[in-house]
């Protein structure tokens, strides 16, 4: 039971950083947890050359339980799960996405959300998303937080995915309310993004 990582949109926009520190991040993971085998980590990515010379390039994993795949069709982070028993899980790029109660325009996370719940309930996930924040309305920057899945939903019953994990992220965008100009504050909460999301995800799943 364990999720398929999906790219934090800071990836296109600041593909250097967000590599980095994603890398760094998965690298210390895998290194912490050296003689669990189950462990298939998968790091889904679009077709974007930034993006792909950033992960070349700030690559310093050579561990065969991480594994890359480069794919535009936003069906791609759903369907590992017919393919590989052991991807109960997967992850978004943030809880904003969902607790707006709309589906989002994004290609992945609309898949997700159009399939996360019982069949024509397309506002499940928004639901279950806001009530783990015990009624303060958004949740904690830096956390991760895991939502079950509607036992109904195409996720759950076709692709074999139990549960939705993401995480509170900064924002790089000076339009937003959470911009964080500093850069090296930015980049410590970022990395404080992943290990919350993988030690999550991992204690969940043993």
């Amino acid at each position: 039971a364990f999720p398929l990582l999906c790219c934090c949109p800071l990836l296109k926009c600041e593909p250097l950083l967000a590599a980095r520190v994603a890398m760094q991040s998965i690298k210390r993971f895998l290194e912490s947890h050296a003689g669990d085998k189950k462990i298939k980590l998968y790091l889904v990515c679009d077709h974007d050359k930034n993006l792909i010379d950033a992960l070349q390039q700030e690559c310093i994993i050579s561990d065969e339980r991480f594994i890359v795949i480069v794919s535009s069709d936003p069906q791609a982070i759903v369907s590992l799960g017919q393919h590989d028993a052991s991807c109960k899980s997967l992850a978004v790029e943030t809880d904003k996405l969902f607790v707006r109660g709309k589906r989002p325009s994004r290609g992945r996370a609309g898949v997700v959300f159009d399939a996360s719940g019982p069949l024509n309930s397309p506002g499940y996930l928004g639901k279950a998303t806001s009530s783990q924040y015990a009624g303060h309305g958004h949740g904690v920057l830096g956390d991760a937080y895991a939502v079950k899945l509607h036992a109904s939903s195409p996720l759950y019953s076709k692709q074999k995915c139990h549960k939705v994990f993401y995480v509170v992220v900064p924002s790089r965008n000076d339009a937003h309310d959470d911009y964080m100009e500093d850069e090296a504050k930015f980049e410590k909460l970022l990395g404080k993004c992943y290990e919350s999301f993988l030690n999550l995800f991992y204690s969940i799943a043993d």
